[in-house]
């Protein structure tokens, strides 16, 4: 199975009720089941420490049914503490600011990206695990904030961030500076991917136009305009491999 990886906060304690963002878009994760299935592959859910992941269900009719019907797994589901990776082919992050909340301590102090970042220890051997497997990872957008934690230490350079060296893209800067929690963010996934050491690859166009990078196992994608994008290539890369 392919892991769903929820976030259960939604952001808005960034834009102090401002703006308040939204969870997950229920269509997104109908969309992936329905091609998760075309290919034969079942999905799983898990939040970073377990509860109720933050979902936007946009609306009535289809959707909810289909979160009515699929409540046991979504509303209830496991925690990476309790999962064991060998269980899955593939990790997914969709597009969801509070995962920015979970991984980062918005008390922090400092003005360097390594001042604002603490290493995590849990997160950094589970995604290690499917990044060393040469298993398919996907980002979404913000999906990429729990990889910015994640990090490994190298007999020769220390301790080093677990994507130094590979390409991958997110919310650009040019973006962000548009959103009422702008302010509020200490770390900026453009300025933290290339202070770790890795090379973002900035969109040219408005993010409503689908962006896509892909480097050995990882996908990385700009906003929810690549979503599908990225799940098909994330689907491709898992049934290649099986």
């Amino acid at each position: 199975p392919i892991l769903v990886v929820l976030a259960t906060r939604t952001g808005a304690a960034l834009t102090k009720g401002q703006a308040p963002e939204k969870g997950v878009k229920v269509s997104q994760l109908v969309a992936l089941k329905k091609a998760l299935s075309a290919s034969y592959l079942e999905m799983a859910f898990a939040t970073l420490k377990g509860g109720k992941p933050a979902l936007d269900s946009e609306g009535e009719g289809a959707q909810k049914e289909w979160l009515a019907e699929h409540q046991e797994k979504i509303l209830r589901p496991a925690s990476l503490d309790t999962i064991e990776p060998d269980d899955y082919s593939a990790l997914l992050f969709p597009n969801q600011l509070g995962f920015y909340e979970e991984v980062f301590d918005l008390a922090a102090q400092g003005t360097e990206i390594r001042e604002l970042i603490t290493p995590n220890e849990r997160l950094s051997r589970f995604i290690g695990h499917f990044i060393d497997a040469g298993k398919p990872v996907c980002c979404v957008g913000y999906g990429v904030f729990p990889l910015l934690v994640c990090f490994r230490t190298d007999i020769t350079e220390g301790r080093r961030w677990i994507l130094q060296r590979y390409r991958l893209t997110s919310v650009p800067i040019s973006e962000e500076v548009r959103e009422a929690h702008f302010a509020a963010l200490k770390v900026v996934a453009e300025e933290a991917i290339r202070e770790l050491g890795g090379e973002f690859v900035t969109p040219n166009t408005e993010l409503s136009s689908p962006l896509l990078v892909v480097d050995r196992s990882l996908i990385s994608a700009s906003s929810d305009a690549s979503f599908g994008l990225a799940t098909r290539c994330l689907i491709g890369l898992v049934t290649k491999d099986s």
